[in-house]
């Protein structure tokens, strides 16, 4: 289930992070809160009828004996959220399993209709779908201009949908709606993975499951979003609970669903005897057919809940809910029927919140393990799913490598590709970055802005050579130097902040050697003509640029090669500090490349 996403997300491609953040926790363990009608819908969606899956992740010994089998979807069980699969054709209801979203793969899309080839009809369509869905997908984690870009394929892709529809069989139809939510429950997957594997201190915050590093906005929306479900959950069941006599089947649905979420947490040789510790459900179930719950009832429910909660919590977790736990003790008895009710709602409900911190707390420890070993595979392998798929086509990719010289080998081919992409004139759009780097196209567009800001080194030296006083020590230049580069990586550099930087920097190297004061009036003139040569039509930037390109394009190789002191220039001597920086973008771009390709390189050697 992944009932918290953003509300804008339909059929579009919502990845902000604190959505992403909520589908992490849920996808992690499941989620302690019943389904809701929204998550219902979406899952119907993704899997109608007829859809062939594989099943895959059972923990149990009888699950493992079905993981890798092929299966049917025939329904889905409105109560728990799990999809209904059929192994074999002539299998009995009985024989039916109800599994987890998550422990089931989509194997592809399946007409039902047998009136159609892949020149019919119905195959155009799905290209067009296909095509559009692709489009939004290249769209992920691009920034703003980009994030537009994906809202408008989104749209484009309802628009094509909405053709199909008045086109198509229903079942048809069914089927390519599924392609398009397996689509973008699939780019979140990969999204999702890349963020962590990329992100070392990406953690996850609350009962909510909220990415530690989005942004304020993003925080909030995603908690709004999640409070706003839940809230509405509670409210129906307070109206269950108000009515006369009340429906306390509400509490026995819900406590065997804490009982089972708790025993998920444990090996799996232990959860019978867990369950059966921490509640007879036989005598709840005698209390509630002979209208025998009332709140001392409740209390020892709450207790005993309570008490196996705090086992499995961390010991801050356990504490507050030990606290709770007494408050809850000494508040006086509601003296009437709702207010009864409402004490169940609430005891319930913090409960399942209590249980949604701990499957954070979970996620949070497993993805420290996660990190270590799997999340490369992790990411490889939803990405080759898509390919092999054809959620993910790889139309930009092979051309882009066939460009290479590469001799068959995917490691030069990247490499020199990469090379190509960074240094081009222009921020790379990302119809024309290859799909398996457009996760990655911010750190595209960093390695560009870093070839700029080598250029802009380069004037910074000749204009300041004049102003440097003779017998300054070079690594004492280097410092300043490096203060002007630190400006110009931040996400928005100002040029007034460089220039105070540099002229303090000059300064400071001045009286140090006991150089009488610069003259400020021609050091402005100086700043002067640095403000008007930051343009690549300006002559003496663009050479400095196409220096530093040229240079990159030769350090980065392949073989990675060092970067020469002079390569934008022999003299003013302090152009080396400029060539200096240019040596941080290489090892970074070859450090990026090399964990890339560590991904992504099997899927690679695929298409070469």
């Amino acid at each position: 289930s992944n009932s918290f996403r953003c509300a804008s997300d339909r059929l579009g491609f919502c990845h902000c992070r604190g959505c992403m953040g909520a589908a992490a926790a849920t996808r992690a363990t499941g989620s302690s809160s019943p389904p809701d009608g929204d998550a219902l819908a979406r899952l119907r969606r993704m899997w109608p009828p007829a859809t062939r899956c594989t099943i895959t992740g059972l923990q149990s010994d009888a699950g493992q004996q079905l993981n890798g089998l092929s299966a049917q979807v025939h329904g889905l069980d409105d109560k728990t959220g799990r999809l209904i699969v059929q192994l074999r054709a002539n299998d009995t209801a009985d024989a039916w399993k109800k599994l987890k979203p998550e422990n089931i793969l989509w194997d592809g899309i399946t007409f039902s209709s047998g009136l159609v080839n892949e020149s019919g009809e119905h195959f155009k369509l799905l290209d067009d779908i296909r095509a559009a869905v692709s489009c939004a997908v290249g769209a992920l984690h691009a920034g703003h201009d980009v994030a537009a870009a994906a809202a408008l394929h989104g749209k484009q892709l309802e628009s094509k949908l909405g053709e199909a529809q008045g086109r198509m069989p229903p079942d048809d139809f069914a089927v390519l709606l599924s392609f398009a939510e397996q689509a973008r429950s699939h780019a979140s997957q990969w999204a999702l993975y890349h963020e962590l594997r990329t992100k070392p201190d990406l953690k996850l915050e609350g009962p909510h499951g909220i990415v530690n590093m989005a942004s304020t906005a993003e925080k909030s929306l995603a908690q709004q979003v999640a409070s706003t479900m839940k809230r509405a959950y509670w409210d129906k069941a307070r109206e269950d609970l108000a009515r006369t006599p009340p429906d306390l089947s509400f509490v026995l649905a819900r406590v065997e669903e804490l009982v089972e979420t708790m025993a998920g947490f444990l090996p799996s040789a232990r959860r019978d005897a867990f369950k059966g510790r921490v509640v007879d459900m036989s005598i709840l179930h005698q209390q509630v057919a002979n209208n025998a719950f009332d709140r001392d009832s409740l209390l020892d429910l709450v207790q005993r809940l309570a008490a196996a909660l705090m086992e499995l919590e961390s010991p801050f977790q356990s504490a507050r809910t030990k606290e709770w736990l007494d408050e809850v003790c000494k508040r006086p008895a509601p003296d009437s029927l709702k207010g009864f009710g409402e004490e169940v709602v609430r005891c319930l409900a913090h409960l399942f919140e209590k249980c949604d911190v701990l499957q954070v707390e979970v996620h949070n420890f497993g993805l420290e393990a996660i990190r270590a070993t799997r999340l490369r595979d992790m990411e490889r392998d939803v990405c080759t799913r898509m390919v092999k798929l054809r959620l993910l086509s790889m139309e930009v990719t092979g051309p882009w490598l066939a460009t290479s010289d590469h001799g068959g080998n995917v490691e030069v081919a990247v490499i020199q590709g990469v090379a190509r992409l960074a240094t081009e004139n222009g921020a790379l759009p990302h119809e024309r970055c290859p799909e398996l780097l457009r996760l990655d196209i911010q750190r595209l567009h960093e390695v560009q802005s870093g070839l700029q800001c080598v250029a802009l080194l380069g004037l910074v030296a000749i204009l300041a050579a004049g102003f440097l006083p003779a017998g300054s020590p070079p690594e004492d230049v280097g410092k300043v130097f490096r203060a002007v580069a630190q400006e110009t990586e931040k996400p928005r550099p100002q040029l007034d902040r460089i220039c105070e930087v540099l002229e303090q920097g000059i300064a400071d190297l001045r009286s140090a050697q006991q150089e009488p004061p610069m003259d400020l009036g021609r050091f402005d003139e100086s700043l002067g003509a640095l403000r008007k040569c930051l343009h690549e039509d300006v002559p003496a930037f663009r050479l400095l640029h196409d220096r530093a390109r040229a240079a990159f394009l030769t350090a980065l190789g392949p073989p990675k090669r060092e970067v020469l002191a002079n390569c934008l220039g022999e003299s003013p001597w302090c152009l080396r500090f400029a060539a200096h920086h240019l040596s941080s973008v290489v090892e970074g771009t070859w450090t990026f490349l090399g964990e890339h390709l560590r991904v992504y390189g099997a899927v690679y050697r695929t298409l070469l």
